[in-house]
């Protein structure tokens, strides 16, 4: 077949197939929380020519102004919640307004973005900006549908567009995440602080859920004194948990997070000569509550900030001439710092 009609077969193809599968998508308007009349209108007449040719429309409340810096990780959002093909929101800076079209490809990290905007006392301003709208969406949609047919009728493989990248604090690949990092460990009742690397390794099934795995051990021995006897406490744990990550419209994804795993307390007695010290070495069962936050600076790499509450049954005493003079896992407070990398 010749390249001239085999562009002109897949374009025709693409036409045939638009009528089908405008049926099978979904567009969302946003509505401004402005009452402006003539935002109102092209808000109206943009729904109006989506009815008109097929598509599904669902219409967005928007309860604040349209902020630049975060439109993209804002539809994004939404995206994800409502399941939509494509946004067309009205901008309230323009005069007439402007109005953008996201047109989302296959992948949830890849959209097309193009602003309409018409000059100045246009007359009929509304009306026009919901055709050009249209036609721009269908025009997208369209090119979408050709590079699809052209990849499934031809054996090689085809040129990727250019396309804009969203950022990946609003939602990083899901997937195998390793970081490394340090933890400080401090009991309420009479045991200092303990300073111990930490690894942490996260398997995230969707963009909210992640579950976790993290161990910290080989740290500093806090010291308990009471002259003339005193004792060293070593502690090591390893939790298993989950955690559900909170939306901002940053590089920022606050969390919370619960866990069961393992706490080992170890005591190391110390006396003076004639006393006779001993060493004790517990293992307990842990329970962890977290907060924190990932910071996303780049793609597939982070930061995690976490303060944890750690309950442990049973708890250590550490006694000293019958009496107990410390207690540890009732309960110990941490406070965790990583850095990490999705695989």
């Amino acid at each position: 077949m010749q390249t001239p009609h085999f562009c002109l077969f897949l374009a025709i193809g693409a036409l045939v197939s638009w009528g089908q599968l405008a049926h099978a998508r979904t567009v969302a308007v946003v509505h401004p929380p402005s009452a402006d009349p003539m935002l109102v209108e092209t808000v109206a007449r943009v729904h109006g020519e989506l009815l008109a040719v097929g598509l599904a429309v669902q219409d967005v409340e928007r309860e604040t102004n349209w902020d630049e810096a975060q439109a993209r990780a804002w539809v994004l959002q939404l995206r994800q919640r409502e399941r939509v093909d494509a946004v067309i929101s009205v901008a309230e800076q323009g005069r007439p307004p402007l109005v953008d079209v996201w047109v989302f490809e296959s992948s949830a990290r890849e959209v097309h973005v193009t602003r309409v905007s018409l000059q100045a006392n246009t007359e009929n301003a509304p009306e026009k900006l919901a055709i050009r709208a249209i036609d721009v969406l269908r025009s997208t949609f369209l090119e979408l549908d050709m590079q699809t047919q052209r990849h499934t009728a031809s054996s090689e493989p085809d040129v990727e567009p250019e396309r804009t990248q969203l950022p990946s604090s609003a939602d990083h690949n899901t997937g195998l995440g390793i970081s490394a990092g340090i933890a400080t460990l401090t009991g309420v009742n009479g045991v200092g602080p303990a300073v111990m690397p930490m690894v942490r390794v996260d398997v995230a099934v969707n963009p909210d859920w992640t579950f976790q795995a993290a161990a910290a051990a080989f740290g500093t021995q806090p010291n308990i004194d009471a002259a003339p006897y005193g004792a060293q406490i070593e502690q090591s744990y390893a939790v298993l948990g989950a955690r559900y990550r909170f939306y901002l419209a940053s590089d920022w994804r606050p969390f919370v997070a619960l866990g069961a795993g393992i706490l080992s307390t170890s005591v190391k007695g110390r006396a003076e000569l004639p006393g006779q010290p001993q060493n004790e070495e517990l293992r307990s069962l842990l329970i962890e509550a977290s907060l924190g936050a990932d910071w996303h600076p780049f793609d597939d790499y982070y930061f995690t900030l976490a303060s944890h509450v750690h309950v442990a049954a049973p708890s250590a005493n550490v006694v000293i001439i019958d009496s107990v003079v410390a207690t540890t896992g009732r309960p110990n407070l941490a406070l965790t710092l990583s850095f990490g990398a999705w695989l």
